[in-house]
């Protein structure tokens, strides 16, 4: 009843905003990307996001239509255009071939509804950041509102996530299981432990989900701090950036998330070797990142704090077995990732194109080991890398349009904030030159984690704000230079 009642408040205040002001919805939806356990099992798994970001699409649409506005441009990578088509396009001539089979879940997830609402869900998914995106964020005030709005969400969710730790070891009793505020009873609702020797250790996860859900949020998070932090001058900045940086570090810890952690530490590896080669030039000798080595050194001091502290805490619960089970030992593939990875080895007629959208445990349902059967077998999966996902779905095909998208959107970045100069136009390179790094890191890492899709799709269209935006600084700067070079005008008497 409680998810019913959440959902149902979302959908009402998500009709309302689309119809009152459309682009406080698409703000909302961004704030509300991590928090995952606002969400509702509907054949489809709806988030209360992708519900505010969808009506937010489907209003804008119609009152962009409407309007006929000129001179609204959406500068998306043709790649990225084309994968979208390529997309559904070959879902839904794949669906007369899909296998007849039953599929736990419900109707909803039959081969042919899961089909269409896939092709929905991708829609919703690639509309809202490469459309939306430009649309509502013109200005850099309005680049900045989007990062204070997500780091902000972030923070509340943190705090959140204390306060139940708090709370569950004080007194035993867990404020906010996962599933607390989804499903129609409180059946879905499960405990986020695990047993370290004999102590049982309580897994944060807020309203974020799973702690999985929770722990790849903050790490998105993480990664946008150290760009900016990493790249900015302003010290007031630089000292909030560093201590939102470690609520958020410490909260993505104690999430005990092996993926988390693993996305945080490859995305700041790639912080760390893009910054010369995608923003020092951008910044000028003078103009480089003066946090860059702070954030090293915290990154390292925590390191280092793993071989200060006691390894032995009691109760059968050692620090080195804890950090190693969360860790190295988990680092093999995923079950969903196994099946999936043996069908295409297996099948490889499949790769060059693909299986469609949401269609891969069709054909990996059989390649589960006999462990994951019993929860897996007969019932809806996807793979959990980035990788997998694209090639079993869309094909290498594809994955070749998606890099080709991304990497022509980022030399647009790039080459557009090139243009300007890094001392008269200061402002703008300091929001362009983090972007453009984050971005790059965020993408990367999408390769590994695919529970950041609807970010990722977001970031892009930020990023096509941002060239809107350089392109008309350089256009002002280039007519201001006309006007001071012209000779002057005679007056004919």
């Amino acid at each position: 009843m409680i998810g019913l009642l959440t959902v149902s408040s979302v959908i009402a205040l998500s009709v309302w905003l689309s119809i009152r002001n459309p682009r406080a919805l698409f703000y909302a939806g961004l704030a509300l990307l991590p928090w995952q356990g606002l969400d509702f099992d509907l054949g489809l798994r709806v988030t209360a996001s992708r519900i505010a970001l969808g009506f937010a699409l489907l209003t804008s649409l119609a009152g962009l239509a409407a309007r006929r506005a000129p001179g609204q441009t959406f500068p998306i990578a043709g790649p990225l255009k084309a994968l979208a088509l390529y997309a559904v396009g070959l879902s839904l001539v794949r669906i007369p071939f899909l296998p007849d089979v039953d599929v736990g879940g419900g109707a909803l997830r039959a081969p042919l509804m899961r089909t269409l609402m896939q092709c929905v869900y991708f829609l919703v998914v690639f509309g809202s950041g490469l459309f939306l995106a430009p649309l509502y964020v013109k200005t850099l005030a309005d680049v900045r509102a989007a990062g204070r709005w997500f780091l902000g969400s972030l923070l509340v969710l943190a705090a959140l996530g204390w306060l139940q730790l708090g709370v569950w070891y004080g007194t035993g009793w867990n404020p906010m299981p996962i599933g607390l505020l989804s499903g129609v009873d409180a059946s879905v609702r499960r405990e986020a432990t695990i047993m370290a020797g004999d102590t049982q250790i309580h897994r944060m996860n807020s309203l974020g989900g799973e702690p999985k859900d929770l722990g790849i949020g903050l790490s998105v998070g993480l990664l946008l701090v150290q760009a900016i932090w990493g790249i900015g001058r302003d010290r007031a900045t630089i000292r909030r950036l560093r201590q939102a940086w470690i609520v958020l570090l410490l909260s993505m810890l104690a999430t005990l998330s092996t993926a988390a952690i693993f996305m945080w530490v490859v995305g700041t590896a790639l912080e760390l070797l893009m910054f010369p080669m995608l923003v020092q030039g951008l910044m000028g000798r003078s103009r480089r990142g003066r946090g860059l080595p702070g954030m090293t050194g915290a990154a390292l001091f925590l390191a280092a704090v793993y071989f200060i502290v006691p390894k032995d805490l009691g109760q059968g619960l050692s620090l080195t077995d804890l950090v190693a089970g969360r860790t190295v030992e988990r680092l093999e593939l995923e079950d969903f990732d196994q099946a999936i990875g043996q069908f295409l080895i297996h099948e490889p007629g499949w790769l060059p194109l693909g299986v469609g959208l949401g269609n891969a445990h069709l054909y990996a349902d059989r390649y589960l080991q006999a462990s994951a059967w019993d929860y897996a077998g007969g019932r809806a999966f996807r793979s959990k890398m980035g990788l997998l996902k694209i090639v079993s779905e869309l094909g290498l095909f594809g994955l070749l349009l998606w890099v080709a998208g991304v990497a022509t959107q980022l030399h647009r970045l790039r080459t557009a904030l090139g243009r300007l100069s890094p001392v008269a136009h200061a402002d703008l390179m300091q929001v362009g030159a983090p972007l453009l790094l984050f971005a790059a890191a965020l993408f990367s890492t999408y390769f590994l984690i695919s529970g950041i899709e609807e970010t990722v799709y977001l970031v892009l269209g930020v990023t096509a704000a941002v060239i809107v935006l350089s392109h008309r600084r350089a256009a002002g700067v280039l007519m201001l230079a006309r006007r001071e070079t012209a000779p002057p005008v005679s007056r004919v008497v």
